[in-house]
């Protein structure tokens, strides 16, 4: 709204400006339009890498192969050890013969065992970078809203939640930026905190808590309703509204005339209202998401199935908001699941970005509102692959209202409303491509459907996996800490460093992965081979 200026200067937006009280206080605030972003799916580059990753698995079991095959050639050379007294004169050629074919195919192995490494090492720098311009291009997009931001803060009518979540979000997204720009600086504070965590991952609080609790789905179901879906995500996810006031796993049982049963799975996402470490959302299961491959969600889960009588080898479709998604991801990876349902496509919407590989041929997508701070709270976004879309919507609602401190483009009504509004302009913001890896889900979504709610508690197990040290009796019960300890250590060993170009001016060598410079210590001294 262009505002003429009065005589003696221009005006100044504010409740002191010279326009009448009654004007100022009805001045409506811009809103901004839909806008949609996508990235990841069948690309070219994820194509690629895709390629490259399956060839990597294979090389990885042939080089499997050929290490039990180096073992079996050193117990066949330990049999041909001649004893006193019985040397034949064939046998010193034999074993030369058995020696070199061991030695070949020891260096064979150290080859593929190499490419592996290479491989893996490659993708994962590939990865880090397309995170870190992804999130500088999602920090840009929300600098670039300051002036409609300051115009909603300052109007008595303008969208207070729209305010907050952008205030939110581009501070957490500064603050990884800010971290990416220290580690890049001081890379050794990025080795001390990794190595720190990989060891509390193994051996501290988390994996104690989570070897003492287990997370225990009641028998009976808290409650049971029935729709009809409309083929459509967003028409799915409005009936699941209710369910996090009810429980905590949802099980739709879809029936479609003429065609094989499905079944869908929702997960709703952290109770932030409940008091206490008991309840099925509460911080236990954020630790079983984060540091425990939600072990704990996916025996739940398998119960629920169960109990909902979802036959084994049935098609599942699981769904999750916020902590839900996480636990989906995880869930994807699982072979306890996977052996015994098929997951064809999942779905997550406002989860944390992870930067990790899922081994899952399901088409995966992430959906989240970009003014939402939650899926950038690690500093990472959903890894990209050919079976794995990431849709990033940017939806002002000016009827929500801030109740957490995720802010309101982070709720579930929030998001519906969001991807109702994307899916009745589809052709407008998706390739044909996207539009099939989106119906892979949705094609299911589709008949009539009665949806089954469980809830779940955290409780004591009757023997603890683990216990804390000051329940010890003797060394011996602390023994796993030993081993976690040195698991940690291992998993710390396996991270890459960050690499970096050697300036031949200064006396600081270039940085290379652990596992290279072990097989190899004149580069990690920066020493030339002799």
């Amino acid at each position: 709204m262009a505002i003429a200026p009065m005589p003696g200067g221009p005006v100044v937006l504010g409740p002191e400006s010279p326009l009448a009280p009654e004007i100022w206080q009805t001045l409506p605030a811009r809103r901004p339009g839909l806008a949609v972003r996508t990235s990841g799916g069948p690309t070219s580059i994820n194509l690629f890498w895709e390629s490259l990753m399956n060839a990597q698995s294979h090389v990885g079991a042939a080089a499997q192969s050929l290490n039990s095959l180096v073992e079996a050639l050193g117990d066949a050379a330990a049999t041909a050890s001649p004893g006193i007294g019985h040397v034949h004169w064939r046998v010193p050629g034999f074993q030369l013969r058995l020696a070199a074919v061991q030695a070949a195919t020891a260096g064979l192995e150290e080859l593929m065992q190499r490419a592996v490494t290479g491989v893996k090492t490659s993708h994962d720098a590939y990865r880090d970078a397309e995170t870190v311009v992804r999130r500088l291009f999602e920090l840009l997009v929300r600098l670039n809203e300051d002036e409609l931001v300051l115009e909603h803060a300052l109007l008595p009518q303008g969208d207070k939640s729209y305010v907050y979540d952008w205030i939110a979000t581009t501070g957490v997204l500064l603050g990884g930026v800010g971290v990416d720009v220290l580690l890049m600086r001081y890379p050794a504070i990025g080795a001390i905190a990794g190595t720190l965590m990989a060891v509390e991952r193994n051996a501290g609080l988390s994996p104690a808590l989570m070897g003492r609790y287990e997370q225990v789905l009641d028998r009976e179901p808290t409650a049971e309703f029935t729709h009809t879906a409309d083929g459509s995500l967003s028409g799915h996810l409005r009936h699941m509204m209710d369910v996090s006031e009810s429980g905590d796993i949802a099980v739709s049982h879809i029936r479609r005339p003429g065609e094989e049963d499905v079944y869908a799975l929702y997960l709703p996402g952290f109770d932030f209202e409940g008091a206490g470490m008991s309840h099925g959302r509460s911080p236990m299961s954020l630790i079983d998401a984060y540091t425990h491959g939600s072990e704990h969600m996916i025996s739940a889960v398998e119960q629920a199935l169960e109990q909902a009588g979802v036959p084994e080898g049935a098609t599942v479709l699981p769904i999750g908001h916020s902590l839900g998604g996480s636990h989906v991801i995880n869930m994807l990876g699982s072979r306890r699941l996977t052996e015994r349902y098929r997951f064809p496509a999942a779905a997550t919407i406002g989860s944390p970005g992870r930067n990790t590989r899922v081994n899952s041929d399901a088409a995966i997508t992430h959906l989240q509102d970009g003014r939402d701070p939650v899926p950038h709270l690690f500093g990472q976004r959903h890894q990209e692959s050919a079976t794995r879309l990431n849709v990033v919507y940017d939806v002002q609602n000016p009827h929500t209202e801030v109740e957490t401190p995720a802010g309101s483009a982070h709720t579930l009504e929030h998001n519906v409303e969001a991807i109702a509004e994307v899916e009745e302009h589809q052709l407008d913001w998706f390739d044909d491509d996207e539009l099939e890896h989106l119906d892979a889900l949705r094609r299911h979504l589709d008949g009539q459907v009665t949806t089954t709610v469980y809830r779940t508690q955290w409780q004591p197990m009757d023997t603890p996996e683990h216990l804390f040290p000051w329940e010890a009796e003797s060394l011996e019960d602390l023994e796993y800490m030993r081993e976690a300890i040195r698991e940690g250590m291992e998993e710390a060993k396996q991270m890459p460093r960050r690499s970096s170009r050697h300036d031949p001016s200064t006396s600081t060598p270039p940085t290379v992965p652990w596992e290279v410079a072990e097989q190899n210590p004149a580069r990690m001294t920066g020493q030339q081979p002799r």
